[in-house]
């Protein structure tokens, strides 16, 4: 075998491996992790609450977003939705990725808490708050 076999093989069997990579997904889950970015509330706009929902001791809200820039970003889609109750007020933060996986349902889970009147806000990367109003935990059942 001469010198430009051996590196006629070794670059085909780069390509292959990474066309492998590529289709086994490997670049999406790369660029997801790389790509997760916390936003402002300029970004997802008006945040509106759903009836809170709890299923086994934990608490749910659905979310719905309207406004903001998501039309413009048309390549980002949720990746989390970042929350932390302290007392009664709960924080939340608005994670996006590339798309590429299933987007995360505009929910907050709170897990168990309390049951009551809780007060809503939106903490931007630079750490502003936005208040967004209150939301009412039913008695678990």
């Amino acid at each position: 075998m001469t010198t430009a076999t051996r590196i006629s093989i070794g670059v085909g069997g780069c390509i292959v491996g990474f066309t492998a990579f590529l289709t086994l997904g490997g670049c999406t889950s790369i660029a997801r992790r790389v790509s997760v970015e916390s936003r402002p509330l300029t970004f997802v706009g008006q945040v509106s609450f759903g009836t809170p929902l709890v299923h086994e001791s934990r608490v749910v809200v659905p979310l719905t977003f309207t406004g903001g820039e998501w039309g413009r970003h048309s390549a980002l889609t949720t990746y989390r939705i970042e929350s932390h109750v302290s007392e009664r007020t709960i924080e939340m933060t608005v994670l996006t990725s590339l798309v590429g996986d299933e987007p995360v349902p505009p929910e907050l889970q709170l897990g168990r808490i309390a049951p009551g009147q809780y007060s809503v806000s939106y903490r931007d990367p630079d750490g502003t708050r936005h208040p967004l109003g209150q939301i009412e935990i039913p008695t678990t059942r």
